[in-house]
Order: structure tokens, then sequence, then C-alpha cells
């Protein structure tokens, strides 16, 4: 749905007129679902796809190996069918359920080749082949939902002893940890670039691009756990892990404005707060152990909330966000 921002904006920069504005946002009021239509669909495909397996358990144990094929292909067509016919009608909801659904039954089919053809294997090349057999009905949705899956699918397939050695030896140097948070930014930044080029017509490089955001998020919070709230604060190594930490804050907070994502800001706004009530909670610990050490422990949380609430207040009346 377009935002209402866009349009006063494109307004002002008489692209539109306020007439055709307002149009627009009726139109596109009429027409959007919104977030729990989706979740509707999505929880409606979980229902039926786990309504047909507890269907066909029941009475796995009487059926012939050449039944079990029929009755699972026969879903598995079914599915296609459904979705190219509401692909084709332009129902994308529908779609995105069907595909979903094609999506679970590729994992029931490999599985039931497995158990039937007796084939030895574990999670991983299980994940990998059903990884590499849904990618069509993952570029085929633009369910964010199914490709956030797809690609946790995908991940779980790859080599866990390679990842474990490369985290051992960068879980105790701050330098390379830094690294991996810029590296994990650049990889979600080009990724969303290529959604903005394919015009979003694919949901798997919005997908990547918020995994790889919110795993450099993750990665953060360890450097603010073993780094960033140390006690030894005059350290080289702390003082480097506090000066990153504010500077990623600050430079998404700096990306959320030249995007013009409010939540975002808010968002980065929020977490440096946050960080510097916990930096300074592990500086003055000691603080909590007496009355009086309790009293100036709340007055100074609520003299640097009211702080943070007035610098956000200020920004907010620069109307930097339109």
């Amino acid at each position: 749905m377009i935002k209402q921002s866009k349009l006063n904006l494109w307004v002002q920069k008489n692209l539109l007129t306020q007439n055709q504005a307002d149009e627009i946002l009726s139109f596109e009021r009429s027409h959007h679902n919104g977030f729990l239509t989706r979740a509707l669909f999505v929880v409606a495909g979980l229902f039926i796809g786990l309504g047909l397996c507890l269907i066909v358990a029941a009475n796995w144990d009487a059926l012939s190996s050449s039944a079990k094929f029929t009755l699972d292909f026969g879903l598995f067509f079914a599915f296609i069918f459904g979705a190219f016919d509401s692909l084709t009608k332009n129902k994308k909801h529908l779609a995105d359920l069907f595909l979903f659904l094609c999506f679970l039954m590729v994992a029931a089919t490999i599985g039931l080749t497995g158990q039937v053809f007796h084939l030895s294997g574990g999670w991983q090349r299980f994940a990998l082949f059903w990884a590499i057999l849904s990618l069509p009905y993952a570029l085929m949705s633009r369910s964010f939902s199914l490709n956030m899956v797809w690609l946790l699918v995908l991940f779980s397939a790859l080599d866990t002893v390679w990842f474990e050695k490369i985290w051992r030896i960068f879980a105790n140097r701050l330098d390379m940890m830094c690294v991996l948070v810029v590296l994990l930014c650049l990889l979600g930044y080009g990724a969303k670039r290529l959604s903005v080029k394919l015009k979003k017509r694919f949901a798997l490089a919005n997908a990547f691009h918020r995994l790889m955001i919110f795993e450099a998020y993750l990665t953060l919070v360890f450097i603010v756990f073993k780094w960033g709230v140390a006690s030894s604060f005059m350290s080289s190594l702390n003082f480097g892990a506090v000066a990153f930490i504010v500077l990623f804050l600050a430079s998404r907070m700096w990306i959320a404005y030249k995007g013009q994502h409010l939540s975002s800001f808010k968002t980065n706004m929020f977490l440096l707060e946050a960080y510097v009530f916990l930096f300074f909670a592990a500086r003055f610990d000691r603080l909590l152990e007496s009355g009086v050490g309790l009293v100036l422990c709340g007055l100074l949380m609520l003299g640097a909330f009211y702080a943070f609430k007035k610098f956000a207040r200020y920004i907010y009346k620069l109307e930097i966000f339109k």
C-alpha cells in the first residue's frame, strides 16, 4: 500500500494534484487486505497441510507404496494447479497459499521417497534437496514468510562444523566481529538494491536483506555483552567496542533518515538508549547494594529517559521525516 507520506511528497513536488492523491489513497485502502489477511492465509495453509498429514498418517500403514505415491503426487499436482490458476487470475494471496502448500509437499515427497526406498541421509542432505527442489515456488511467491523459511532451510543444510570453526576464530576478536557486522550489513544492502532493481517482483531478495540485517544486530548484541558493557572501560578493547556500537547505531539512524524510514529511526534510537542504560548500569552496579544507591539509580534512569525523550521530540520537530 502506498503511504500517505509519499503521496504528500508527490503533491509538494507537483507530481500529483491533491484530488489525485486522495483518489489513489482511497483506491489503495479499498484494495489493501493488510497483514491480518496475509497471516490468515498462512495459518490456513498450515492447518490444511497439518490436517492432510494427520489424515494420511492415520491410514498410512494400510496404504501400499503405489497408493502412497498416487496420493502424494495427486495432492502435489492439485496444489500446483491451484497456484497456477490463482496466478493467472491475479489472486495473489490465494496463490501464495498454494505455493506454500507446494513448498511443504516438496518436503513430504522427499520424505516419502526416502521411506519407501529406504534411503539414508541426515537432515542436512534432506534440507539441501528440499531447498533446491522448492526454489521455483519461493521465487514465484511474493510471501515474505515463505521466502524466509526457504532461506532458513537452505542455511540449515550447510556444514555446521565449518561455521563453528569460523565462529571460534571470530568470537574472541573484536576487530573480526566488527568486520562481520559490516559484512552482514553490506550483504543485506546488496540484497536490498537487487530487490529495488527487480521492482520487488521476487520476495527472496528482500527476505535475504532482512535476515542479514537481523544477523548483524545479533552479532552486535554479542559484542555488547562481551566487550561493550565490561567493567574495565579504560582498556582499548572495551573503548573500541563502545565506539563501534555507538557508531553503528548512529549510522543506522542516518541511513533511516536518508531513506525516510521513521520506524527504523525510532528502533535504532531506542536501541541506543537501551545500550547507554546498560553501559551505565554496568559501571555503577554497586549502587544497587544500598538504599541510597537505588534512589540515585532511579533518578539517573528518569533523567536519562527525560533527556532522550526531549532529544527525540526535537528531532521530530525538525520535520526531517516527510
